[in-house]
C-alpha cells in the first residue's frame, strides 16, 4: 500500500483547553515529513489526533493515494483516499496507519518474535505474514540474533528496532513515529533514522516523524513542519528549514 496524509483545519484539545489550532498539514506519498518544535508545541497531541486517540473538534484528516483498508481510493474521503477523522483507534491499522509510540511500546514479557508476530496478527494471509517476518529479520539483523529473547532483555536501540519492526509487520501505507530517538545514543539514533530513509527509498513508505532531535530529523526528512503553541509556523523543504537561522533560533533553540 502507498498513501499520503492531509490535515485541513484540524483543531483539537483536552476538554475546554485547545492545543491544536486550525492545523493544515500535508505529507506527500512516499516521503518523510518531520514535525519539530519545542516542548509543549503540540507534537504528541497531533499524533494522538491523527490516530484517533483524540477526536478533533474541527477539521478533517484524510489518508490519500492508493492506501487500501475499508475506504480505499475514491472511498470514504469523498476526495479519494480514506477519511480518518472519526475512525476508531483500533481500526487504524486496517486503514494502513501504524504508530510507533514514544517509549517504544514493546511488550517486555513477550519475546522478540512474539512481539513481531503480534504486529501482523490482523493479517488473514499467514503466508504473507511469515514472509514479512523474514523481511523484518533481514532489515533488523540484531533482532534476528535475539528472536527468542524477551523484550526486557533488549537494549534501548534493540527495543526501538523491535517497535519499528512490529509496526511494519502490518505493511502500513503510513508510519507515524513519536520521538524514536528518545534515550538513545547518537550512533543508534543515526542508525534508526537511516533505516527510515532506506524504507522510503526501497518500499515507498510514507513517514510522519515527531522528533526532539531537530538536526537529525531535518537531515533525514524531505519536508519539515514547525509547530509552536499548537500552530504551524513554517512548512518547507527540510533542508531550507535547517538553513533558516532566524527560524531555528526563534522556534527550535539552535
Amino acid at each position: 500500500m502507498t498513501g499520503g496524509l492531509v490535515l485541513e483545519g484540524v483543531t483539537a484539545g483536552y476538554g475546554a483547553v485547545r492545543v491544536l489550532h486550525d492545523i493544515d498539514l500535508a505529507v506527500a506519498d512516499g516521503s518523510i515529513t518531520a514535525v519539530v518544535g519545542a516542548n509543549g508545541a503540540g507534537k504528541t497531541t497531533l499524533l494522538r489526533t491523527i490516530t484517533g486517540q483524540l477526536r478533533p473538534s474541527a477539521g478533517s484528516i484524510r489518508l490519500t493515494g492508493g492506501a487500501g483498508g475499508k475506504g480505499g481510493k475514491g472511498g470514504e474521503g469523498g476526495k479519494g483516499g480514506t477519511d480518518l477523522t472519526r475512525v476508531p483507534v483500533e481500526d487504524m491499522v486496517r486503514h494502513g496507519v501504524a504508530l510507533v509510540p514514544e517509549g517504544r511500546g514493546v511488550i517486555t514479557e513477550l519475546t522478540v518474535e512474539e512481539n513481531l508476530r503480534l504486529g501482523g496478527l490482523w493479517r488473514k494471509d499467514r503466508r504473507a505474514a511469515a514472509e514479512v517476518l523474514t523481511q523484518m529479520y533481514e532489515l533488523f539483523e540484531p533482532l534476528a540474533r535475539r528472536r527468542k529473547a524477551a523484550g526486557h532483555q533488549l537494549s534501548g536501540g534493540e527495543r526501538q528496532m523491535l517497535a519499528l519492526g512490529r509496526a511494519l509487520m502490518a505493511a502500513p501505507a503510513l508510519l507515524l513515529l513519536d520521538e524514536p530517538s528518545l534515550g538513545l545514543a547518537p550512533k543508534v539514533t543515526a542508525s534508526i533514522l537511516g533505516m527510515l530513509r532506506r524504507l522510503r527509498d526501497d518500499t515507498g513508505l510514507t513517514v510522519l516523524l515527531i522528533e526532539q532531535n531537530v538536526r537529525s530529523a531535518l537531515a533525514v526528512a524531505d519536508h519539515g513542519v514547525v509547530l509552536n503553541l499548537g500552530r504551524v509556523v513554517a512548512s518547507r523543504p527540510a533542508a531550507e528549514l535547517a538553513e533558516d537561522t532566524d527560524l531555528r533560533h526563534t522556534y527550535l533553540g539552535f
